[in-house]
């Protein structure tokens, strides 16, 4: 079972760069499934949040044990997306 998490969170997307931060947050998504599938985190879960008069368009949590959430976050694929 998870005892950890790491939050990412994302605003809301510069009008003409839609596409671009779609292609991201796509991305970002294959590559979490990809640990998932390897084994490395337990779940994903992302959220988009309407419009609340702050700069939060969404997040994603990751769950999944402390270690190996850290060892996530320190890689190199990670720190690129």
């Amino acid at each position: 079972m998870a005892d950890f998490g790491v939050f990412i969170g994302f605003g809301f997307p510069a009008r003409g760069r839609e596409e671009a931060a779609t292609k991201v947050f796509s991305e970002i998504m294959q590559f979490l499934t990809g640990q998932v599938s390897q084994g490395n985190i337990e779940a994903v879960e992302p959220a988009f949040i309407q419009p609340h008069g702050g700069d939060l368009g969404g997040f994603i949590l990751v769950r999944g044990d402390r270690a190996k959430l850290d060892q996530m976050v320190a890689s190199e694929g990670f720190q690129r997306l």
